[in-house]
C-alpha cells in the first residue's frame, strides 16, 4: 500500500479497513474492525509480528517519535488561532484554484501579520536541559511581551538529548537563531533548528 491510502476488505467474514498512515514517522498501519473483533485480530497479528519485525507502541512512545519527526499534534502544537501557513501547510492551499471554506480567513490582516507565531523545532544549547512545555520565549526576563512558547518537549532515547517544538514569532525566518526560554525564574538558551531531528529523508516512513 502507498502512504496515506486505504483499503476495505474482510478477514474471516469480518469487515475491516486498513489505513497506511503514520502518526510517528515510522512505517505503520491503522486497522479498523468492529469492536467485538478487535482482541481476536490483535492476538492474530501479535502471533505473526516477529516475522515482520513489527512492534506495538503506546501513546508516550508515539509522542516522542512524532516530535523527533516534527509532526504536529493538533491541540498541543496548535490552538484556535493557528493557520495553515503557521505550520508549513501554505503550499497546499496555494495550489487550490477553486474557492474553499476558510479562504476568507486567510486574507484577513491578522492572517498576514509578519509576526505570526510559527511552528519551529527547538534544541537546548547545552544539549541536556529539557525545555518545559508552556515555557515562554522572550529576549528579556518577564514581565515582558512573549515571542512564543514551547508546545512539545521530550527526551529522545535515540538521540540521547532533548527535542522540542514551539510556536515562535517569525519562526520560519529564525533558523539558527539562539532564543531565551523562561520558566519559573529559570532561563534556558535554545537554538531554532531544522525539523525533523531524525530520518530527514523519510526512509522509515516509506519502509
Amino acid at each position: 500500500m502507498q502512504h496515506m491510502t486505504i483499503r476495505e476488505s474482510t478477514l474471516d467474514g469480518v469487515p475491516m479497513r486498513v489505513l497506511r498512515a503514520s502518526f510517528s514517522g515510522e512505517l505503520g498501519y491503522e486497522i479498523n474492525v468492529p469492536a467485538d473483533h478487535a482482541q481476536a485480530l490483535l492476538d492474530r497479528l501479535w502471533a505473526r509480528a516477529e516475522e515482520f519485525a513489527a512492534a506495538p507502541y503506546g501513546i508516550e512512545a508515539l509522542e516522542i517519535m512524532r516530535t523527533e519527526k516534527g509532526f504536529i499534534h493538533i491541540g498541543t502544537d496548535t490552538d484556535g488561532t493557528t493557520l495553515p501557513q503557521d505550520i508549513g501547510f501554505a503550499r497546499n492551499l496555494e495550489r487550490k484554484a477553486a474557492n474553499f471554506v476558510g479562504r476568507r480567513s486567510l486574507l484577513r490582516p491578522a492572517a498576514r501579520d509578519a509576526n505570526r507565531f510559527q511552528l519551529v523545532a527547538l534544541s537546548p544549547v547545552d544539549g541536556r536541559s529539557l525545555l518545559p512545555v508552556g515555557a515562554q520565549i522572550a529576549a528579556a526576563a518577564p514581565p515582558t511581551s512573549t515571542e512564543g512558547h514551547v508546545t512539545s518537549s521530550f527526551w529522545s532515547p535515540e538521540l540521547e538529548r532533548p527535542v522540542a517544538l514551539g510556536m515562535l514569532a517569525r519562526g520560519s525566518q529564525r533558523l539558527g537563531e539562539t532564543i531565551r526560554i523562561h520558566h519559573l525564574g529559570k532561563v534556558i538558551d535554545a537554538e531554532v533548528v531544522r525539523a525533523p531531528f531524525i530520518d530527514p529523508k523519510g526512509e522509515r516512513l516509506h519502509g
